[in-house]
């Protein structure tokens, strides 16, 4: 009967005050006597609940790993993670903070995006003005904004097809350039 128990295992030990400790191989270990044989726990206690909640909350709502791997330290719950998993599940502080918002459905490509064309057949257009430009090179050189002129702009044509890109430097902000491109 006790070779088919999953504790024999852990090969547990009965110290003085009659509490069930893990006997490990780390007898030999200059540490205290409370993380070399830690003691042991079954899950379903309700100390077991109560030991779970205060290490949640000591280590600021931590995750299943970090509160796993303090209560190692003095205590070993036969498995633990879904004991601590379950506890996590059902902390109201936690579940609000990974909670997701709502997601929105996606909408249509619209159909100059997905239908074979030539390029530049739907295209895009915008301007561009202010860009970082490092001096020069070296150590601890720092990028500084600059226009290209004043009176100087580029022009970024975008296919919307391809998703090719041309720079066009433009001096003319006026209308008329628009219409002759």
């Amino acid at each position: 009967m006790l070779k088919k128990s999953p504790l024999i295992s852990l090969n547990p030990f009965l110290e003085q005050l009659w509490l069930l400790r893990i006997g490990r191989r780390l007898r030999n270990v200059n540490l205290p006597e409370t993380v070399k044989h830690p003691l042991l726990w079954p899950k379903n206690y309700s100390i077991t609940k109560m030991l779970i909640k205060f290490y949640h909350q000591t280590y600021m709502h931590g995750g299943v790993q970090l509160i796993n791997s303090a209560m190692k330290q003095k205590y070993w719950i036969v498995e633990a993670k879904t004991a601590i998993r379950r506890k996590v599940r059902c902390c109201v502080t936690c579940a609000r903070f990974s909670s997701e918002f709502s997601k929105q459905i996606m909408a249509d490509l619209p159909a100059a995006r997905v239908n074979p064309g030539r390029a530049f057949l739907k295209s895009g257009m915008d301007f561009a003005g202010t860009f970082m430009i490092t001096p020069r090179r070296g150590e601890g050189v720092k990028a500084i904004k600059m226009h290209v002129c004043a009176f100087l702009c580029v022009c970024v044509f975008v296919c919307f097809t391809t998703k090719a890109f041309h720079l066009e430097l433009i001096s003319d902000h006026s209308a008329k350039w628009a219409t002759r491109h």
